[in-house]
């Protein structure tokens, strides 16, 4: 296994992957390596480090102790390693040991951050399918609100931060929904990226507001874009969540079911494809809960 490709590792680093390579169980002396203070203090912020996702890696192939895999959560800067990681089937690995030993991945934020956002902020859209199974839906933060506008700008020069924001500050939309319309418009400018749309989808489909209308869209960006981009973007939009003919309606009743049973779950530490399994119910409507299309 070529673990540190073309890059030039510490003699500390080499040490460490020869003893995993020639030991066994593997995972035992990876978890010994992580629980070594001087490792954690020299390794910790450097999330790029090859060593790192060796050593998770590792853990992925070999370990199934769920309340190791938590220890290990504890120990290496989880915010940083997500945001910079595009391993899908560890960050699934990672959120299912999660689930089963109870460790709520959000606590370990340094800042006022939502998971789910920071994926569409890094334009990561398929990492978001997978948190979403675990996770009721991408939090509001004061944070991730300035964030997404200020992102925006960088796809569309003409577009100021202000002009975004402008909505909730003067009033005619609240904070929330101000946020999910500057959210699908930075999403919907990212259309040629894979899994954009499923992204658009799935976000809309964790949460009980009404579907934006072209009317909101344009309002917002009217004053620095023509009415042509905006009805691209918008159309994008609508296509994304299947909006149809209901933007600024209520959502379907069977919709607000979802989200209340979705909730109820997230709240008892259910909310996962296991405690969804668990449930005495069809398997269409399994699917459904899990946001399936």
């Amino acid at each position: 296994m070529n673990v540190f490709r073309n890059q030039h590792p510490s003699e500390t680093c080499l040490k460490i992957y020869n003893t995993i390579e020639n030991s066994e169980p593997k995972w035992e002396i990876a978890i010994g390596c992580l629980r070594q203070p001087e490792f954690v203090i020299q390794h910790r912020l450097d999330m790029r480090c090859p060593l790192w996702n060796y050593l998770l890696k590792v853990l992925y192939q070999y370990c199934t102790d769920s309340n190791i895999v938590k220890e290990v959560l504890n120990l290496f800067q989880i915010q940083e390693w997500l945001r910079i990681s595009n391993q899908a089937e560890i960050v699934e690995y990672f959120l299912y040991h999660a689930y089963r030993s109870c460790f709520d991945i959000h606590k370990k934020l340094l800042l006022d951050l939502d998971i789910v956002n920071t994926f569409i902020l890094c334009k990561k859209f398929s990492l978001v399918k997978i948190f979403l199974k675990y996770y009721l839906a991408p939090r509001l933060t004061l944070h991730d609100y300035k964030l997404f506008a200020c992102r925006i700008p960088l796809q569309l020069p003409q577009i100021r931060p202000h002009v975004l924001l402008k909505p909730s500050l003067e009033g005619w939309m609240s904070r929330g929904r101000n946020f999910r319309c500057v959210q699908s418009i930075y999403i919907s400018n990212c259309r040629h990226l894979m899994d954009a749309d499923e992204c658009l989808c799935l976000l809309w489909r964790s949460i009980p507001d009404s579907f934006i209308s072209f009317g909101e869209m344009n309002r917002i960006l009217t004053e620095v874009l023509p009415t042509c981009k905006i009805a691209d973007i918008y159309k994008f939009y609508s296509e994304s969540v299947d909006a149809g003919q209901n933007c600024c309606q209520p959502r379907t009743l069977m919709h607000y079911c979802r989200i209340r049973i979705r909730r109820t779950l997230s709240n008892s530490r259910q909310l996962s494809p296991d405690g969804i399994s668990c449930l005495d119910l069809p398997s269409v409507l399994k699917s459904y809960l899990l946001l399936s299309r």
